[in-house]
């Protein structure tokens, strides 16, 4: 059962501490924007020592996407994409010398191209990207809950119906 994601009675009850800490967390730092979107602050956890500036990482597999992408001619349709998120304000500019002195990770990404596919070409974060002996950006937050647990009884409520509705996802 736990490869499935199914765990422990008592190691689900700790686990149900943690999600209600993270929850309580999530509403205390919840922040509407002027511009009507929400914000949230990550869900750090204290133990651990905070992800090591990773830019190199994400450089170098910035260089070998570009390289990869532009054999393919698929670079232009990449670069839509980002400036797309920046025109819908899913993501922003950062002036890098706003950085100096405070702690910055950043996430690599590549490229995952479907060709049939609504969305043909879609960046993927890395957050688990990490130097040598370092921490990754994911090995220093909260997990959250373990949705895994609900596919069976989704899937059987799902059936249960005489339509089922399903969707695509496009954005954040």
């Amino acid at each position: 059962m736990d490869a499935i994601g199914i765990k422990d009675r008592a190691e689900k009850q700790s686990k149900m501490e943690q999600e209600e800490a993270a929850r309580q967390h999530f509403l205390k730092t919840l922040k509407r924007l002027p511009k009507g979107r929400y914000e949230v602050s990550l869900p750090w956890l204290e133990v651990l020592q905070p992800p090591a500036n990773n830019r190199i990482i994400a450089e170098g597999r910035l260089r070998r996407t570009i390289k990869t992408l532009q054999s393919q001619n698929l670079l232009r349709d990449y670069e839509d994409v980002f400036h797309e998120w920046l025109k819908e304000e899913i993501i922003e500019p950062v002036n890098i010398s706003r950085l100096d002195g405070l702690l910055c990770t950043y996430l690599p990404h590549r490229a995952v191209i479907k060709e049939n596919s609504t969305t043909k070409i879609r960046p993927v974060f890395d957050a688990s990207a990490k130097q040598k002996n370092g921490s990754s950006l994911n090995s220093c937050l909260e997990k959250g809950p373990n949705l895994v647990e609900l596919i069976p009884s989704i899937l059987n409520r799902f059936r249960l119906g005489t339509f089922g509705v399903i969707a695509d996802i496009k954005k954040a």
